[in-house]
């Protein structure tokens, strides 16, 4: 649902805020703890999505590939970051 170009009002409206309490405005990354299901099994994943100075969507990562793997992802669609989202 997340895609590049997309504003933070967007973003916010898809998915809701961040969770790790980050401020909406001048930040480059929001961080979310989002709970998947594998079968009968719940699995928590963290997603991270990037912006520009914009406040655009640039690219988005999981801290897990599992994670991804759950929906699909395969690579970010458009990242330039390469640390893990916060803990």
């Amino acid at each position: 649902m997340v895609a590049a170009g997309q504003t933070k009002q967007q973003v916010y409206q898809l998915i809701g805020p961040p969770r790790f309490n980050e401020p909406v405005f001048h930040v480059l990354e929001w961080n979310y703890l989002l709970h998947l299901r594998r079968g009968d099994q719940a699995v928590t994943c963290q997603y991270q999505i990037q912006f520009d100075s914009r406040s655009r969507v640039t690219g988005t990562r999981w801290r897990d590939q599992a994670c991804a793997d759950l929906v699909g992802q395969k690579t970010p669609f458009e990242s330039g970051a390469t640390s893990s989202p916060a803990e």
